[in-house]
């Protein structure tokens, strides 16, 4: 059994104890036993780091099958603390580079998800809130009994002048600012990383032979690329619909383009579109791969990988990226899919949440 082979099997068998398990803490139990199998069968079957294709499509799968264990332990905040010492320990003594990255990402990421729920249970400085909260309330009846005993039953309170303190000269108002949103970072720091470096696999692909199509893409990339540096500053203007920021996008493929509406997500790893798009563009669902997919309510759905020729966002495109195809029974026409970070984290940019804009640096 190769590598891709493992992954899905190992991918199979976690989705299906997931779906059976109920208690947070044996999904944690499963999650972290995933990531000791990972060690065990799926690291020693990929071997040293070699520069042949087969290496690096096994490299992919691992990669997302890291991906598909770690993000569910974030989420499902227990074992938190196991599950750093695991991936640490597999990171330090991983031979390929790219995934001990993404193994120290995940595991600085889940160590700072189980600081933060720390200190969301304790009061001030760090302490437990209750003794806290119950010294305060006892510390105020208690002022307000000694005060109460030193006016005295039907004695009259005394009342006690304060001067006034000076007022400043009035400041005039500074001017309005319009809010500029930028996109969530409580994920930000283990997305950017894997979004780096899915880049770089990325790259390692662009280098093998293309297809014409893609190489009719790849021209019309390095030809946008060029008028966005020299144009500097740009600007795409987009949809915000429920607090969801929806991005214009250009899709080709075998000659054919379609124009999408896709939510920008910083926690989607690949670019994701409704498999209903194939119906307007022509992609060979028998070249696809199958996989799955986590969606935002924890779920674990099927999926497909697909390649198109060409994405294109405002001044900026890629040739030849992977997309992944998931269903969706959603309401039609309120978005095609999800831009996510292998785009995304190739760029930098703003959102202007007022005026509905992205700005690109």
């Amino acid at each position: 059994m190769d590598v891709y082979q493992l992954c899905n099997a190992l991918k199979q068998r976690v989705t299906v104890e997931l779906q059976e398990a109920v208690d947070p803490a044996e999904k944690g139990e499963i999650l972290v036993a995933a990531l000791y199998e990972l060690s065990r069968s799926v690291l020693p079957e990929l071997g040293a780091p070699k520069t042949s294709r087969a290496y690096h499509d096994g490299q992919g799968a691992v990669l997302d099958l890291i991906t598909f264990i770690a993000i569910p332990l974030i989420r499902v905040g227990v074992q938190q603390q196991r599950g750093v010492a695991v991936l640490s320990e597999i990171a330090e003594g991983c031979l390929d580079p790219l995934l001990k990255k993404k193994l120290a990402v995940y595991a600085q990421e889940l160590l700072a998800k189980s600081k933060n729920r720390e200190v969301r249970h304790c009061g001030p400085q760090g302490r437990p809130w209750f003794p806290w909260l119950a010294g305060s309330v006892a510390a105020a009846v208690l002022a307000v009994y000694f005060s109460w005993q030193s006016v005295g039953p039907g004695a009259k309170p005394k009342v006690l002048t304060v001067a006034a303190a000076p007022q400043a000269a009035p400041v005039a108002p500074a001017a309005p600012q319009a809010p500029v949103c930028t996109p969530p970072v409580e994920r930000a720091a283990g997305d950017a990383a894997g979004a780096r470096e899915r880049s770089e696999e990325e790259a390692r692909k662009a280098d093998r032979p293309a297809a014409d199509g893609g190489a009719a893409a790849a021209q019309r990339v390095a030809q946008l690329q060029g008028a966005a540096s020299s144009q500097g500053e740009q600007t795409t203007r987009v949809r915000i619909v429920n607090n969801q920021v929806l991005v214009p996008v250009t899709l080709k493929n075998g000659g054919a383009t379609v124009r999408v509406e896709l939510v920008l997500d910083t926690g989607a790893t690949r670019t994701a579109i409704h498999e209903g798009i194939t119906g307007r563009l022509p992609i060979d669902l028998r070249l696809a791969r199958n996989s799955q997919a986590i969606v935002a309510d924890g779920r674990v759905i099927r999926s497909r990988i697909a390649k198109v020729d060409f994405l294109g966002v405002g001044p900026f495109a890629m040739a030849s990226l992977e997309v992944e195809l998931i269903p969706y029974h959603g309401s039609e026409g309120m978005h095609d899919g999800l831009l996510g970070m292998d785009f995304l984290g190739k760029h930098r940019y703003q959102i202007d949440m007022e005026h509905e804009l992205i700005r690109w640096f």
